[in-house]
Protein backbone atom coordinates (compact mmCIF):
# COMPACT_ATOMS: atom_id res chain seq x y z
CA UNK A 1 0.00 0.00 0.00
CA UNK A 2 1.32 3.46 -0.84
CA UNK A 3 0.10 6.37 0.73
CA UNK A 4 1.20 10.28 -0.85
CA UNK A 5 -0.13 13.65 1.21
CA UNK A 6 1.68 16.26 0.14
CA UNK A 7 0.24 19.74 -0.57
CA UNK A 8 0.28 19.37 -4.40
CA UNK A 9 -1.38 15.58 -4.49
CA UNK A 10 -3.74 12.93 -2.54
CA UNK A 11 -3.06 9.48 -3.38
CA UNK A 12 -3.68 5.92 -2.37
CA UNK A 13 -2.85 2.51 -4.05
CA UNK A 14 -6.51 0.86 -5.06
CA UNK A 15 -7.82 -1.64 -2.78
CA UNK A 16 -6.54 0.73 0.04
CA UNK A 17 -8.23 2.20 2.50
CA UNK A 18 -7.29 4.25 5.48
CA UNK A 19 -8.23 5.92 8.88
CA UNK A 20 -6.95 8.99 10.11
CA UNK A 21 -7.92 9.76 13.51
CA UNK A 22 -8.31 12.89 15.90
CA UNK A 23 -9.16 14.84 12.99
CA UNK A 24 -11.34 17.99 12.45
CA UNK A 25 -14.02 19.28 9.84
CA UNK A 26 -11.30 21.56 8.98
CA UNK A 27 -8.65 19.09 8.15
CA UNK A 28 -11.08 17.24 5.95
CA UNK A 29 -11.96 20.21 3.96
CA UNK A 30 -8.03 20.37 3.42
CA UNK A 31 -7.67 17.08 1.96
CA UNK A 32 -10.60 17.66 -0.35
CA UNK A 33 -8.62 20.62 -1.87
CA UNK A 34 -5.64 18.73 -2.11
CA UNK A 35 -7.32 16.19 -4.15
CA UNK A 36 -9.20 18.85 -6.14
CA UNK A 37 -11.30 17.33 -8.67
CA UNK A 38 -10.56 14.08 -8.70
CA UNK A 39 -12.68 11.31 -7.63
CA UNK A 40 -10.01 8.93 -5.69
CA UNK A 41 -9.35 8.53 -3.13
CA UNK A 42 -12.99 8.65 -1.63
CA UNK A 43 -12.71 10.54 1.65
CA UNK A 44 -15.84 10.25 4.58
CA UNK A 45 -15.59 12.38 7.30
CA UNK A 46 -17.02 10.90 10.41
CA UNK A 47 -18.08 13.42 12.74
CA UNK A 48 -19.21 11.21 15.75
CA UNK A 49 -15.57 10.01 15.88
CA UNK A 50 -13.72 12.61 14.35
CA UNK A 51 -12.22 10.29 11.94
CA UNK A 52 -11.24 10.43 8.11
CA UNK A 53 -11.62 7.66 5.89
CA UNK A 54 -9.67 7.48 2.55
CA UNK A 55 -10.54 4.32 0.53
CA UNK A 56 -9.29 3.82 -3.21
CA UNK A 57 -11.92 1.01 -4.31
CA UNK A 58 -10.26 -1.30 -7.20
CA UNK A 59 -11.25 -0.14 -10.36
CA UNK A 60 -13.67 -2.45 -10.78
CA UNK A 61 -15.82 -1.26 -7.93
CA UNK A 62 -15.67 2.05 -8.58
CA UNK A 63 -18.80 2.11 -10.96
CA UNK A 64 -20.80 0.06 -8.49
CA UNK A 65 -20.38 3.11 -6.29
CA UNK A 66 -21.12 5.49 -8.61
CA UNK A 67 -24.30 3.65 -9.37
CA UNK A 68 -25.25 3.61 -5.55
CA UNK A 69 -24.73 6.94 -5.07
CA UNK A 70 -27.03 7.69 -8.06
CA UNK A 71 -29.28 5.78 -6.59
CA UNK A 72 -30.01 7.52 -3.72
CA UNK A 73 -28.62 11.03 -4.80
CA UNK A 74 -32.54 12.41 -5.09
CA UNK A 75 -33.84 10.67 -2.67
CA UNK A 76 -33.60 9.81 1.43
CA UNK A 77 -31.18 6.29 1.25
CA UNK A 78 -32.64 3.59 2.56
CA UNK A 79 -32.30 2.90 6.57
CA UNK A 80 -30.53 -0.54 6.24
CA UNK A 81 -28.76 -2.93 3.25
CA UNK A 82 -28.77 -6.21 3.73
CA UNK A 83 -25.65 -8.30 1.57
CA UNK A 84 -26.06 -11.86 0.84
CA UNK A 85 -22.42 -12.65 0.85
CA UNK A 86 -21.52 -14.61 -1.76
CA UNK A 87 -18.33 -16.83 -1.93
CA UNK A 88 -16.82 -15.02 -4.67
CA UNK A 89 -16.53 -11.67 -2.86
CA UNK A 90 -16.57 -12.59 0.21
CA UNK A 91 -13.50 -10.39 1.43
CA UNK A 92 -15.32 -7.37 -0.67
CA UNK A 93 -18.87 -8.06 1.33
CA UNK A 94 -17.07 -7.55 4.40
CA UNK A 95 -14.25 -5.39 3.87
CA UNK A 96 -15.44 -2.48 1.52
CA UNK A 97 -19.03 -2.55 1.27
CA UNK A 98 -19.88 -1.61 4.62
CA UNK A 99 -18.08 1.96 3.77
CA UNK A 100 -20.11 1.86 0.35
CA UNK A 101 -22.90 1.92 1.94
CA UNK A 102 -22.42 4.10 4.46
CA UNK A 103 -20.84 6.63 1.69
CA UNK A 104 -24.32 6.88 -0.17
CA UNK A 105 -26.26 7.57 3.81
CA UNK A 106 -26.96 4.65 4.54
CA UNK A 107 -26.78 4.21 8.26
CA UNK A 108 -27.16 0.26 8.94
CA UNK A 109 -25.53 -2.84 7.12
CA UNK A 110 -26.34 -6.29 7.41
CA UNK A 111 -24.43 -9.35 6.40
CA UNK A 112 -26.03 -12.55 5.55
CA UNK A 113 -23.09 -15.28 5.42
CA UNK A 114 -24.67 -19.20 4.90
CA UNK A 115 -21.16 -20.52 5.90
CA UNK A 116 -20.99 -18.60 9.31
Amino acid sequence: MLITVNPESLSLSPGSEIILRNQSWQDYKDLLAIRKDKKLPKLYFNAQNQEIHLMSPLPSHVNRIDTLRDLVKSEIPPLLAIEIVSPDSIQRDYRYKRSEYAAVGIAEYWIVDALE
